[in-house]
């Protein structure tokens, strides 16, 4: 069990981020900037927090900058949080404790955050898809007055993992127009047998609490771009 986080560099970051069991709290910073050197007693007070739930990470970009031009970092600090190598939330520049806390406890526990990530002043807005569980699905996707594409997916799904990064993308594109939002079937299998989902990825795209669209496999991300562009 881990209460403080753990330096890790390029050489160590797929065992300590992306092959750990536990979920992961990824922070990249440079002690050159003062709101990464702001960030560091945040960082230790969540690993006390959390020890034992999830690992806090620091990585110095400075001297490792392999796995941040892999997870196209432009803006420090930036903070990932990782489950079983793939990327659930993303927070960019320094939050407040509160929020950072909401986020870790959110992602640990698989529901949605309470609170709305904010964009560091010249970046763009953090947006990355949204978690949900058989628990959240009715709040988070249903009651929203937005469009909502849904992919279930499960860990050991091949396809499931090749089409993450184009559903990463649209959270990115069109996440201040539409939710994007992920559910893991194995975790979840109420919702999954409510709509009928048989092989994965599927993904369902949701208006005004129903679904409109059904797209099954992986499929490339321009198709899926129009298929939620015809919704919005």
């Amino acid at each position: 069990m881990f209460d403080t986080p753990v330096t890790v560099n390029d050489q160590t970051f797929e065992k300590w981020v992306l092959k750990n069991e536990l979920p992961v709290v990824a922070s990249f910073c440079t002690p050159r900037f003062q709101k990464c050197r702001d960030l560091q007693p945040l960082l230790d007070r969540l690993a006390k927090e959390f020890a034992g739930k999830a690992v806090v990470t620091r990585l110095e970009v400075d001297d490792n900058r392999e796995w941040a031009r892999r997870y196209s970092i432009r803006d420090l600090p930036t903070v990932l949080f990782v489950r079983k190598g793939e990327i659930r939330d993303r927070v960019i520049g320094l939050p407040e404790w509160g929020e950072l806390r909401e986020r870790t406890a959110a992602f640990v526990e698989g529901r949605a955050p309470r609170v709305s990530p904010k964009p560091a002043p010249g970046s763009a807005p953090s947006r990355a898809p949204v978690v949900v569980t058989d628990a959240t699905f009715e709040r988070v996707i249903l009651q929203s007055n937005k469009p909502a594409l849904v992919d279930f997916w499960a860990d050991w799904c091949g396809p499931c993992h090749m089409i993450a990064p184009h559903v990463e993308a649209l959270a990115r594109e069109m996440g201040d127009r539409a939710i994007i939002a992920k559910l893991n079937v194995d975790e979840n299998p109420r919702t999954a047998d409510r709509y009928g989902v048989q092989s994965i990825p599927t993904l369902l795209i949701f208006k005004n609490g129903q679904p409109v669209d059904r797209i099954v496999g992986a499929q490339p991300a321009h198709m899926l771009r129009q298929r939620l562009q015809a919704q919005l």
